[in-house]
C-alpha cells in the first residue's frame, strides 16, 4: 500500500522548523519506521509536533493523526546502569585516564562493613570491581583533584578521625589523620589546591558543629586557625563559586531542625584560612538534609552549586532539584527520577561527544538501600570559550584579535600553542578592575580560537567602554585594548 505521511514541527515562537511529506509504501500488516529530518532545537522551547497519513477513502481519519508536545531542556537526569551493590551515604569520585573517564564509588551502608570499591567506566556504561578501601567508610565528604580522590571522615569509628586519599592512576591508597575526626561535612575545593572541610558531625555522630578545616593539597598538610561556620550544621552540601567565595547550603542543625539556610564565605586571599561569613538566599522547598551536590565554575560563567534529593522536614523523602548560580540565586530544576536521601555523587568535566558537565549521582535510602545511579545532564560545555583548529602544529606561539576593534559584538581571538598547557585569560576595566578570570587547563597543542561573549565573572554583560585584556599560555603573555560598542 503507497500513501502519503505528512509531518509539521513548530515551536512557541509560531516558527515551522520542519514541514515535510513523504511517500510510502508499507506492506499489509507491516510497520516501518520513517525519518522526515532533523531539527536543531533550541533549549527552554516548546515544540508542536502534528503527524498524519493521507489517504483516500479512509473510513475512519481520526486515527491517522498523532499530535504530541515537547518541553526541549539541556538540563536533565538520565537513569544509568544500577551499581553492583546498595549503598547509602556512599563516597565517590572521577578520574580521567587515558582519555577514559571513570567514576569511582566506594563504602556507604550496608557495605560500609565490606569497604568496597565499585568503578563505571563512561564511555562503555558498564561496571568492575576496583581495589577495596583500606578501611570501612560512610558518610563522610568527598572531592576529585588531579585524578586523586579524597574520601573525608566517616560515621564509622576506625574511619572517622581520617582523609583517605585514592590515586586512581596508581590504584593506591594514602591516609591523612585529620586536625579533629568529622561526618558528614560539606566539601568546598578551591583552585585544585586548598579543601575546606565545613561543619559536619563532630564529635562522631549526630553532633551538628561548626567545624571548619582546611587541607593545603600541594604542601600535603592542614592550615590551623580556620575561621569556624556561622552556626552548627551536618550533612548538607559545600561548594566554591569562584570569586575567594565558598558556599554551603542546608543540612541539619542542633535538635534536628532541617535547615535551608545558606551560608557564603568570602576567603580572605592574603590568608585562607580566614572567611568572613554571611548568610545568602535560602533553598527553596522544604527545610532538607542528608542531600548531595556538587559545584563547579564554567569557563564562560558564574559560579554553581547543584543539589537534589535527601530528606525533608517531616520526615518524607525527596527528589527536588536546584542549582544555586552566583549573583543570581537560585533556579529549579527537573526532579531527580527517585526520591531518597543519602547518595553521592561528583561534577564531571566530559571531553566527550557530549562535551558538558555532568553530575553522577550513586545510591541512596528510603527505608532500603538503593543501587541506583543517575546522571544530571547540566547542558553547560566545560570549554565554550576555546575551539581547536585543525592543521600542522605551531612551532611558537603566536596571537592575535580576529575581531575589529570597536568591537559591536562577540570578541575573537586566535593563538598559536606549540605544547599543551594552561592558558589563562583575564579582562580588566579602565580603572584596572579585574572584570573576569577563566583558567583553561590542559589545553591541546594547536591553533584555537577563543571567544569572550562580553560578561563577567557573574554572567553580567559589561558595559560600553574602554577594557584591557590579557591572556597567558606557555610561558607567554598577549595583551592590549578593547573599545566595546554596540
Amino acid at each position: 500500500m503507497t500513501y502519503d505521511v505528512h509531518c509539521v514541527v513548530d515551536d512557541n515562537t509560531f516558527a515551522v522548523v520542519l514541514d515535510t511529506t513523504i511517500q510510502v509504501t508499507t506492506a499489509v500488516g507491516a510497520q516501518d519506521t520513517i525519518t522526515f529530518g532533523t531539527v536543531d532545537f533550541v533549549d527552554g522551547r516548546t515544540y508542536d509536533l502534528l503527524m498524519a497519513t493521507l489517504l483516500s477513502g479512509d473510513v475512519n481519519p481520526l486515527n491517522d493523526t498523532l499530535e504530541q508536545s515537547t518541553y526541549c531542556t539541556a538540563v536533565f537526569w538520565e537513569v544509568l546502569t544500577p551499581m553492583p551493590n546498595t549503598r547509602s551515604g556512599a563516597f565517590a569520585g572521577y578520574a580521567t585516564i587515558n582519555d577514559t573517564t571513570y567514576i569511582h564509588v566506594f563504602g556507604g551502608n550496608p557495605t560500609a562493613s565490606q569497604p568496597l570499591h565499585d568503578v563505571y567506566n563512561v564511555t562503555t556504561a558498564t561496571w568492575a570491581a576496583g581495589t577495596a578501601v583500606p578501611y570501612p567508610v560512610n558518610y563522610g565528604g568527598h572531592c576529585s583533584i588531579d585524578n586523586k580522590i579524597y574520601l573525608i571522615g566517616s560515621f564509622i569509628a576506625a574511619s572517622n578521625p581520617y582523609m583517605i586519599i585514592y590515586d586512581a592512576e596508581s590504584d593506591a591508597y594514602t591516609t591523612v589523620t585529620l586536625p579533629s575526626p568529622i561526618n558528614d561535612p560539606g566539601i568546598g575545593v578551591v583552585d585544585n589546591n586548598y579543601i575546606y572541610i565545613l561543619g559536619g558531625g563532630s564529635p562522631m555522630g549526630w553532633n551538628p558543629s561548626t567545624s571548619a578545616m582546611l587541607y593545603d593539597v600541594a604542601g600535603d598538610s592542614f592550615i590551623t586557625g580556620v575561621t569556624p561556620m556561622p552556626g552548627p550544621i551536618m550533612a548538607g552540601v559545600g561548594g566554591y563559586l569562584g570569586n575567594d567565595t565558598l558556599i554551603h547550603a542546608a543540612g541539619m542543625t542542633t535538635g534536628s531542625v532541617y535547615l535551608n539556610t545558606v551560608y557564603l564565605g568570602y576567603i580572605n586571599p592574603a590568608n585562607p584560612a580566614n572567611i568572613t561569613w554571611s548568610t545568602g538566599p535560602d533553598k527553596p522547598g522544604i527545610g532538607t538534609y542528608r542531600l548531595n551536590g556538587a559545584s563547579f565554575i564554567p569557563p564562560a560563567g558564574p559560579g554553581r552549586l547543584y543539589l537534589a534529593a535527601g530528606q525533608g522536614t517531616g520526615g518524607g523523602y525527596l527528589a527536588a532539584t536546584y542549582v544555586y548560580v552566583s549573583g543570581s540565586g537560585w533556579a529549579t530544576l527537573p526532579d531527580k527520577p527517585t526520591a531518597h536521601s543519602n547518595w553521592g555523587c561528583t561534577m564531571v568535566p566530559l571531553a566527550d561527544a557530549d562535551g558538558e558537565y555532568v553530575m553522577y549521582a550513586a545510591g541512596g535510602y528510603t527505608g532500603s538501600y538503593l543501587n541506583i545511579f543517575h546522571a544530571l545532564h547540566t547542558g553547560i560545555d566545560p570549554y565554550p570559550g576555546i575551539a581547536e583548529q585543525p592543521g600542522a602544529l605551531p612551532t611558537a606561539f603566536g596571537f592575535r584579535l580576529l575581531t575589529s576593534n570597536p568591537v559591536a559584538d562577540r570578541v575573537r581571538f586566535q593563538f598559536d600553542l606549540p605544547v599543551q598547557g594552561l592558558v589563562t585569560f583575564r579582562v580588566f576595566d579602565i580603572a584596572g578592575r579585574q572584570i573576569l578570570s577563566n583558567d583553561y587547563r590542559d589545553i591541546a597543542a594547536g591553533s584555537h580560537t577563543m571567544v569572550w561573549n562580553r560578561t563577567d565573572d557573574h554572567g553580567r554583560q559589561v558595559a560600553n567602554g574602554i577594557y584591557f585584556y590579557r591572556l597567558e599560555a606557555a610561558g607567554n603573555v598577549a595583551s592590549g585594548k578593547l573599545i566595546l560598542v554596540q
